[in-house]
């Protein structure tokens, strides 16, 4: 779906941090540590919109939920537009990309997230999606670890104390080895919380 924005160059994606996956080796015999970069989205920037939908696009209907994440940052994009305030929505990328994050390549982008603040420390995951060419069910699949990284980053966020979801079944097992608790199984609803120490 090709959407017509208009410009802000004032604004691009933002760096949040580097986190490590696993990467095929040249030979297909091993797989080694690969760093890559998680973004945020700056939805003031039509360009990066444009990246999410064309990520979409050419990850086809396997992704279940990269259409909806795109169409969602698009929306949003307008709707701040028109109201000028941030409304606690934000999207995340993973991406190959290593700088030039004012261009964002959406050939490189492997993952990407929709969340929404709930409460000042509470952060919800609204949708998770990876590239269909990196599923962990896939056999030699060329990267691994793209969920895990993007998690990871969302839970080193000093300010995210409470991260919540509804899980599809397929899922499931993934949340709970990334420490999220069930609390409600009628809709699989899970919780991870960031308890401080106790000395």
């Amino acid at each position: 779906m090709k959407i017509v924005f208009t410009p802000n160059t004032n604004f691009k994606a933002k760096f949040i941090k580097t986190e490590p996956i696993l990467k095929l080796s040249d030979n297909a015999s091993e797989y080694n540590r690969h760093d890559i970069s998680i973004a945020k989205i700056e939805i003031d920037k039509a360009e990066d919109i444009q990246a999410l939908q064309d990520s979409a696009k050419s990850w086809g209907v396997k992704a279940y939920f990269s259409q909806d994440i795109a169409d969602s940052a698009a929306y949003m994009h307008g709707l701040k537009e028109k109201i000028g305030k941030d409304l606690g929505i934000n999207f995340y990328i993973a991406t190959l990309q290593k700088d030039s994050f004012d261009k964002l390549r959406s050939d490189e982008i492997l993952g990407m997230a929709e969340t929404n603040r709930i409460e000042p420390k509470h952060l919800g995951i609204k949708s998770l999606q990876v590239s269909p060419s990196v599923m962990h069910a896939k056999v030699n699949t060329e990267y691994k670890g793209i969920g895990r990284s993007i998690i990871r980053a969302l839970k080193a966020q000093k300010e995210n104390k409470i991260i919540s979801l509804v899980s599809m079944y397929s899922a499931a097992n993934f949340y709970e080895k990334m420490g999220f608790i069930l609390t409600n199984p009628e809709n699989l609803m899970y919780v991870w919380r960031r308890f401080k120490p106790k000395y």
